[in-house]
């Protein structure tokens, strides 16, 4: 369920949802809150929206390993990818 609550600077609505990241934005008129906080309900509700915290806790060494897996053996420069990955992830930037 969303809470709506009154700011110094406007109204803010907030969403939040088990499972789901905390969601909050800052309007200026009340019913604006409440139709944004609808929306974004009805977005998780019909699996618009999902959860992303598993996207952010991949590495980039761990998607690099799946592109050399899954789609770097479909292309010509096949062999050099391994070369570059290793470079890639052992480079001080």
């Amino acid at each position: 369920m969303a809470s709506i609550t009154k700011r110094a600077n406007g109204w803010q609505a907030q969403v939040r949802r088990s499972g789901f990241k905390t969601v909050s934005k800052r309007f200026e008129k009340k019913s604006e809150a409440i139709l944004w906080a609808r929306s974004i309900e009805s977005k998780i509700d019909s699996n618009e929206l999902s959860d992303i915290s598993t996207a952010r806790k991949t590495t980039l060494k761990e998607i690099l390993d799946r592109y050399l897996t899954e789609i770097s053996i479909n292309k010509i420069s096949y062999m050099d990818f391994p070369y570059f990955r290793r470079r890639f992830l052992t480079s001080k930037l």
